[in-house]
Order: C-alpha cells, then sequence, then structure tokens
C-alpha cells in the first residue's frame, strides 16, 4: 500500500470510528454509510458523495445523511 492510499484510508477509518463511537442509532448509521459508500480519493466531502449513493436498494437508503436546502434557497430570497 502507498502512502497516499495509506493516508486515504486512515482518514475514512477515523471518521468511522468517530461517528460508530457515538451513542445512539444515527452516528452508527452514518459510520455504515461511510466505511460503504465514502472514497476520500473521489471528489466531495463524505457528506456529499453519501448524499448522492446511487445504492438506492440500500435498507438506510431513505434515511442516509442529506443537506437541508436553508430558507434563502428554498424561497429564491436573498
Amino acid at each position: 500500500m502507498n502512502k497516499h492510499h495509506e493516508e486515504r484510508h486512515t482518514r475514512k477509518a477515523a471518521l468511522v470510528a468517530k461517528y460508530a463511537g457515538k451513542s445512539g442509532f444515527k452516528g452508527k448509521m452514518i459510520a455504515h454509510c461511510i466505511e460503504c459508500g465514502f472514497d476520500p480519493a473521489d471528489d466531495g466531502s463524505w457528506r456529499q458523495q453519501i448524499e448522492s449513493c446511487p445504492v438506492d436498494c440500500c435498507s438506510l437508503y431513505s434515511i442516509r445523511p442529506v443537506s437541508i436546502p436553508s430558507k434563502e434557497v428554498v424561497n429564491g430570497a436573498d
């Protein structure tokens, strides 16, 4: 494993550990989504990648972390 690949793996493992260690269901669900669908070598943050997850047959798909548009975006206000 080269150094760059090892750094990406370490970053992903740290995120998984951070969320898996939280109490309750939400943290563990986020950890699962990061483990399954986040690639540190791809563009976007883990949140952006999970939000655009293509695995709609996953039992967690409907509750995966997604952004909530701000009121300004929803209402078209400046």
